[in-house]
């Protein structure tokens, strides 16, 4: 019978990937992320088999099972850490510009050219779900990020969601040797670092409004598919159908009168947020304008991610800047 577990006993460690197809080893250094305990769905194959006929009950045989062409999915959820969030966010957005400064800002836009994962073009990370006995630690490798939340309220935490696949089933019966560097707690990013925020909706986005924002969420996603055949299942992944939305709470003052005042639904707004380690800059086309009916807040907007057209130049529907002192050797900006 298997041991009783405790979610707590179990650590969750990733590193950066060099070979797409070849995990990081058992012995090597990891980040120790500080995530909410999730389990992995290993997306076992189950075929049943034309075998059962006529008004007999169905038995073992009658179905097949196979890890060919299977990703293992899991979810890592956590407060936004400035030493870590860009990990993950390069493994979404598989684009990134690092800036060769003090504080080796990183930016990240969508790509425009698909990285050929399977020539290691692109960013993925190994997994592991680390336990304490021998040999019962599993281990994903060539895992991408397909979709993600950033969100915060104020006197909170901001916060991070996301969803990954891994290439493959996995391994289980490891057993991590190497050393485990806990993530540092000193880079967690609060609400109430915002430095600015503001609202822009003329032509050419120029003259921003600064607003008090309540809360807000950012969301991103690809669909995640598969490219290729081998005998381990596919050679890489595909990142498609990309959409995002975004949803921002805006305390009522003259300024958010004004931001909102007259706005339609389908009017392109572009918003922006600074927290000094984090900042972002997101545009979308507003579906809903929802009324507050607490009184404290004007109104919440809701938007759908969209590019600015202008002058023949289409802009990025999300960036997101990150500074932290690591210089992780990307491509420089």
């Amino acid at each position: 019978m298997d041991q009783p577990r405790d979610s707590r006993e179990q650590r969750y460690g990733f590193k950066e990937q060099s070979d797409f197809d070849v995990p990081e080893t058992l012995d090597a250094n990891y980040v120790e992320a500080v995530v909410d305990p999730f389990n992995v769905d290993r997306d076992i194959i189950i075929t049943v088999l034309p075998a059962n006929h006529g008004s007999r009950n169905p038995v073992e045989q009658d179905s097949a099972h196979s890890t060919k062409g299977s990703s293992a999915t899991f979810s890592v959820n956590c407060p936004v850490n400035k030493y870590t969030i860009d990990q993950y966010l390069y493994a979404f957005f598989q684009k990134v510009a690092e800036e060769a400064d003090t504080e080796f800002t990183k930016t990240f836009t969508y790509f425009t050219t698909h990285p050929i994962f399977s020539a290691d073009e692109g960013h993925f990370l190994t997994w592991i779900v680390r336990r304490p006995e021998a040999a019962t630690s599993s281990r994903y490798g060539g895992c991408v990020c397909s979709q993600f939340k950033l969100s915060g309220t104020r006197d909170e935490t901001l916060k991070f969601e996301s969803t990954w696949h891994g290439f493959g089933v996995g391994a289980d019966s490891e057993s991590p040797s190497g050393t485990w560097t806990v993530d540092d707690m000193g880079g967690l990013i609060y609400f109430n670092d915002c430095v600015s925020a503001t609202l822009s909706f003329d032509a050419g986005f120029d003259t921003p409004i600064d607003i008090v924002v309540e809360n807000f969420e950012i969301e991103g996603s690809h669909e995640y598919g598969k490219a290729g055949h081998s005998s381990s299942g596919y050679e890489a992944p595909i990142l498609s159908g990309r959409k995002g939305t975004f949803k921002v709470g805006l305390m009522r003052d003259s300024s958010a009168d004004e931001a909102i005042g007259g706005l339609k639904n389908g009017a392109l707004v572009e918003f922006t947020m600074d927290f000094g380690a984090l900042a972002f800059t997101i545009t979308g086309k507003i579906v809903a304008i929802e009324t507050d009916e607490s009184g404290m807040l004007a109104e919440s907007l809701t938007c759908e991610m969209y590019a600015a057209y202008s002058g023949e130049v289409v802009s990025e529907p999300l960036t997101i800047v990150v500074e932290n002192t690591t210089d992780r050797g990307w491509p420089v900006a």
